[in-house]
Order: C-alpha cells, then sequence, then structure tokens
C-alpha cells in the first residue's frame, strides 16, 4: 500500500520531453506525468526542472459540498424540481 504523505508537499518534475502539446515530466521516484503545454510556464524545455506544490483545498471542497447538500435538498421537497429544468 502506498504511504500517505503530509497534507501538503512539494515535488520536483524534469521536463524530460515535450511532443504534439503535451510535456513529459519524470520525478527524482520515478513517476511521470504528461501535462498540456497550455498549464505550463511558457518556453519551458527539456532538461528544466519544475516545483510542483500539491495541497487539498479545503474551503473549495466545503463550498462544493454544502452546494451538492442543497441540490439534495430541494429535489427531496421540491415535487417539481425536474419539470422545472
Amino acid at each position: 500500500m502506498p504511504t500517505r504523505r503530509k497534507k501538503k508537499f512539494e515535488v520536483n518534475y524534469t521536463v524530460g520531453r515535450i511532443e504534439d502539446g503535451t510535456a513529459i515530466l519524470l520525478s527524482n521516484e520515478h513517476n511521470i506525468l504528461d501535462v498540456p503545454l497550455m498549464l505550463l510556464p511558457k518556453n519551458i524545455k527539456p532538461g528544466n526542472i519544475l516545483k510542483f506544490k500539491v495541497e487539498r483545498n479545503l474551503e473549495m471542497e466545503r463550498k462544493r459540498e454544502a452546494e451538492i447538500l442543497s441540490i439534495q435538498k430541494q429535489i427531496l421537497e421540491d415535487p417539481n424540481f425536474f419539470a422545472n429544468m
């Protein structure tokens, strides 16, 4: 079973190659990511090292959960909910 990381962490990826609008990134742990160039800084090239910071967005999770619960409540309480769509 994979080990769990802290709530947030940083990891470096090296740009291996760029093809068809995608950068192939390789970590020191030999993990590979295919990332669309539009999501990366401009003018990257093979050999560049990119630092990724990863953390959960708890505020957005709470907002999404509240929205879902609100919609579920509307569905349960409004018999015409789907008729209004």
